[in-house]
Parts: structure tokens; C-alpha cells; sequence
């Protein structure tokens, strides 16, 4: 199978060529895969979104059925946390709520304030002029820590969105009219008087004015409870044409008093959304072609060099011979899911190539396991502290979790747990049983254990790092250990460094594991100058294949059984 194409186009990404067919040949589209529809489903889950639209889809029949069913496009938003307002309404089309969901944000640059007044065109500038502050109140965003602040004459402010730059092209946005919805929050001082207006107007592609949004002037009076008030507007039916949005908002205080005591504005957003209320803009069907539209190709390739950069660091493909991942067969659409989503590993294999892949014979076991796939540490980020982590060393200025001083590749991660000038060591023990997996799965099935880890230096200070990893039986005896060297990483350049092990062919009688890790700083500094930890996980999902691969401090080493 994956018989190879003189036509399609080709792209390198760390190494690996993803070669997509324009057409499947004849030769193609009669090789059949026995793979259960729930199974494909369950891979398809695992594979980008435009991927399953643009490629997957076009394999075959039965990637066609799957890759245009509803209850694919209905589980992914379930779990991507894609949820409907009203859970009495349901779309018409899953794939359209799904993709207006994925790529729903706020296109106004610097709406807090964050960036003092980037991204905002100032129109009027009366009185003192505009000023940023520290917010008066607490916000219900508990983000929201900076506002505007406007003068004692009119002050207004600005942002014209493009939307084909924002990636939505004027074909989608004349065929469904998604919502837009507005939003801004405002609030006036205790003691102080003052006014505020919105005005929001959607735009030709010569800015000429299709729809506006223009509320009264809201007053308030001097001796107010100066909470915050928020205002939305979502349009909804506009006709077409709709190719910029500008937003425009302001005021000033009513007391003519020199000094920044007008309105506060700040958590200004317009984002591109399904339907609120009804889903009624989403009754025509999303074709492929408009998932391209939708979905940009610059978004999607960023969003694969980051799975590469993470590929790369602690995740290398057990097959480097394999330079090729063919997508226009079910054979590579298999093995795409295994080489792309390296890190949400699906599919088993029992040979050393990839062309050999074979298909695991238990498939409701492996379906169950890649299904139950999750990562059983409890605050593996240190986003609740030190909750869940028992303390066995706690040296110097002690363990702390602080947010992170680097971007981590994983966008989601703020947190990291820090250690001190003498040695900090914590710990957790899982409970196999407790999180699902019973005695007779565990030595049965003897699913991959795989461990992760994410270490961080300081530039001015090294740190030293230690990890233990054990399986243990009923009785907490010892089957088997990961305990590599002590990992010394001096002061420079501060950048994140992955872990990773793989438990394979253990042995029956594992019930429980015990995760370890720890370390200190290489000065002696008092505080926090130590080894920073972050992103850890312990993961069980179906055997890879006949080889463990694990990195320490950024070696990859792979050893046969």
C-alpha cells in the first residue's frame, strides 16, 4: 500500500515530506484498509482539523463518511471544549460550529492596555488626553488589570479590523454571515461625573458603511458606585460585503475637572462567532473549500511547526528511515496520524518500518486505551501550587510556583514549580485502579508508559535536575526504574529542555507508579535561582512498537528489546 505519485504537492517539515495526491488514482482507491469506522473516527480526532477536510477526506469512501459525519465534528468540539450556549439548539452543521469556534478570538490588538496605546488610532485627545491606569475596582476578569482613561473633553479612540488579513476571506464572510459580536466594558470614578459612547460599523471594501452600531451616550452622575457596566452587540443578517470592521469608543467626565477622571474603558473585544441565539446563518453546508477559506494557510503552519518543534525536542519518530508520509491512502493517512501527532500516538505497530504497519488485532482494547489516553499527574504545571505533590525535600528558600519566565512550546503552560539553593525534591504516586485501569488490563495489555518532563535554567544561574521514575506492584515493591544521571546545566541561554521515557514490555503486576523529581541551583544564591520544572506527565496508551526511545538533556536514545 501507499504506492507513490508523480502529481501533488509536497512540504518539508522537520524532516518529514507530507506528499498530498490531487486526485487518488484507481490503483489507490481500490485498496481497502479493514479499519471500524469508530476506530478511524478516533484517529481522525488525533489529526489536524483542515487535514481530515482537505486529505483524509478524499482517500476513500469511508474516510469520506467518517470525515463528513456529525458525530466526528460534534466529539471534537466536546473535546476541545467548544460548547453550546443553549444546549437546546443544536446546529445544523457541526463542522462550520466547529471551525467558526476554533478560530474564534478578539481581533482588536491591545484591548487592556497592556501595550500602553498600541494598535489604537487616537482621534480626539481633549483635555489632558488619554492616560492608561491600574484599574479603580476589581474587574470581573480577573485579567483585567490596566484601563483608559479619558479627560475632562472628548477623548476618542479607534481600530479599523481587516478581515481578510484576520483570515476570513470575502467569500465567507458573503456566504455564512457569521455573527459579530461586540463587546466593552466601562466604568466611571465614585466621585466624578462623566459620559460614554460606542460606535461599531461594519464596512465595504471601500470602508463605505454597510451596518452601525450607535447606542445613546451613557451618563453617569457625580457619586456613583463606579462599578463596571458592559456593553455587547451582536450583528446578525447583515448584508453582503462585509470586509473591514471599525471600532470606535470614548468620552469624557462631566465636571470639566483637570486631571483623568472621565469614563474608564478597558476588555474592548470583536470576535467572529457561530450564531448566539439561533443557528439559523448555519444552514448551508461547509465544503472543503471553504474550510480553506475559513481556515488560513499561514494559521496552519504555524500550528505545525510548533507540533515539529515539539517533535523534534522530545519526540522523534522511532522510524528516521521513513522520509516520505504518503496521504493519499489509508495507509498514510495512518501513518500521518503517527508521524504528525506524534504526541497523541494512536495507532500500533508491530514491525520496524513503516510500511510494514500493521493493525493491532485487539481493536476494542486499543480503541479503549487511546480513548482513556490522559495524563495522570495532578497539577503537573504548579497553576494550584503545590497542591497534589507531596513535599520529601524542601531545602534553602523551599519549593515555589511562580509563572513561567520563558514562553513554554506548549501555549497553554503559565506555571512552573522553582527550587532553591539546597535541594528540593517532590513526588506523586499514582494508583493505577483508581484511575481506571484494572490489574487485569495492566497485565494483560501491558500498555506504553511514557514519561515527560520540561526543565528550565536561569541565565545568570545553572541548576542541577533529578528525576526517578518506578513501577511498583501491590505491595509497593520495585518491577522496574527509571533513574538516569543527574543532569548539570550551567547559566545561558534560558530555554526549555524535554524529558521523555518509555516503559515498554514491564512484566505483569504493576499497580501503582511513583513520579520523583527535583533539584537546586549550582550558586548557592538565596531565593529562587534553581532548576525550573514544569509540564510534567505520565501517560498509558496502546504498545508503540519493539523499541523505547527516551531523551535526557537533549539526547535522544533509543534501545531495542
Amino acid at each position: 500500500m501507499g504506492a507513490s505519485h508523480s502529481h501533488g504537492t509536497a512540504s518539508s517539515k522537520s524532516g518529514t515530506s507530507y506528499v498530498v495526491a490531487e486526485q487518488a488514482t484507481s490503483s489507490s482507491a481500490q485498496e481497502f484498509f479493514p479499519v471500524p469506522l469508530e476506530i478511524l473516527e478516533e484517529i481522525f480526532l488525533h489529526v489536524p482539523a483542515n487535514q481530515v477536510v482537505h486529505v483524509c477526506r478524499l482517500v476513500c469512501s469511508q474516510c469520506k463518511e467518517v470525515a463528513d459525519s456529525e458525530s466526528l465534528w460534534r466529539e471534537r468540539c466536546r473535546r476541545e471544549g467548544y460548547n453550546l450556549r443553549d444546549s437546546s439548539k443544536t446546529p445544523e452543521d457541526w463542522r462550520l460550529f466547529y471551525f467558526l469556534c476554533k478560530k474564534r478570538r478578539n481581533l482588536l490588538k491591545n484591548p487592556r492596555g497592556e501595550g500602553k496605546m498600541t494598535g489604537w488610532m487616537i482621534k480626539e485627545n481633549g483635555g489632558d488626553g488619554w492616560k492608561l491606569e491600574d484599574v479603580m475596582v476589581p474587574h470581573p476578569n480577573e485579567v483585567v488589570k490596566k484601563n483608559f482613561v479619558t479627560s475632562f473633553q472628548m477623548c476618542t479612540k479607534e481600530q479599523v479590523i481587516d478581515l481578510e488579513k484576520e483570515g476570513y476571506s470575502p467569500t465567507f464572510m458573503d456566504k455564512f454571515k457569521p455573527d459579530i459580536k461586540i463587546s466593552d466594558w466601562y466604568a466611571p470614578r465614585w466621585d466624578c461625573g462623566c459620559e460614554y459612547s460606542i460606535l461599531v460599523q461594519l464596512l465595504d471594501a471601500k470602508q463605505n458603511v454597510i451596518q452601525s452600531y450607535t447606542p445613546d451616550t451613557v451618563f453617569f452622575d457625580q457619586w456613583n458606585d463606579q462599578e463596571w457596566k458592559q456593553k455587547i452587540h451582536v450583528f446578525r443578517d447583515y448584508r453582503r460585503g462585509v470586509r473591514y470592521i471599525r471600532f470606535s469608543h470614548g468620552g469624557k467626565d462631566t465636571q470639566f475637572w483637570a486631571g483623568w477622571y472621565g469614563i474608564r474603558v478597558t476588555d474592548s473585544s470583536v470576535e467572529i462567532c457561530p450564531a448566539v441565539d439561533t443557528y439559523g446563518s448555519m444552514r448551508r453546508s461547509l465544503q472543503p473549500r471553504h474550510v480553506a477559506q475559513l481556515i488560513q494557510d499561514s494559521t496552519s503552519m504555524r500550528a505545525v511547526a510548533r507540533r515539529n518543534r515539539l517533535h523534534e525536542d522530545g519526540m522523534r519518530a522511532r522510524h528516521p528511515q521513513v522520509g516520505v508520509v504518503q496521504l493519499n491512502t489509508m495507509q498514510g493517512v495512518l501513518a500521518f496520524a503517527r508521524e504528525v501527532h506524534t504526541e497523541h500516538v494512536l495507532l500500533p505497530a508491530t514491525s520496524s518500518s513503516m510500511t510494514g504497519l500493521a493493525v493491532e488485532q485487539d481493536w476494542k482494547l486499543f480503541y479503549f486505551l487511546s480513548k482513556k489516553r490522559r495524563n495522570l499527574l495532578k497539577n503537573p504545571n504548579g497553576a494550584e501550587r503545590l497542591n497534589s505533590w507531596e513535599i520529601l525535600r524542601n531545602g534553602g528558600d523551599r519549593w515555589v510556583a511562580k509563572e513561567i519566565r520563558q514562553p513554554h512550546p506548549d501555549e497553554t503552560i503559565k506555571a512552573n514549580f522553582v527550587t532553591s539553593f539546597e535541594m528540593c525534591i517532590k513526588s506523586q504516586l499514582i494508583d493505577l485502579e483508581k484511575k481506571g485501569y484494572s490489574p487485569s488490563v495492566m497485565d494483560h495489555a501491558q500498555p506504553d508508559i511514557k514519561i515527560s518532563d520540561w526543565i528550565l535554567t536561569r541565565f545568570d544561574c545553572g541548576g542541577s535536575y533529578d528525576i526517578r521514575v518506578e513501577l511498583l506492584d501491590q505491595k509497593k515493591q520495585l518491577i522496574e526504574i527509571f533513574l538516569p544521571e543527574t543532569i548539570y546545566r550551567g547559566a545561558g541561554r534560558e530555554e526549555w529542555k524535554q524529558i521523555t521515557y518509555v516503559f515498554h514490555k514491564y512484566g505483569p503486576g504493576v499497580r501503582y507508579i511513583q513520579f520523583t523529581h527535583g533539584g537546586k541551583d549550582l550558586r548557592w544564591w538565596k531565593g529562587h535561582f534553581g532548576i525550573h520544572i514544569t509540564g510534567s506527565s505520565v501517560e498509558l496508551f496502546p504498545t508503540l512498537d519493539t523499541q523505547t526511545t527516551y531523551v535526557v538533556g537533549g539526547i535522544h536514545l533509543t534501545c531495542a528489546y
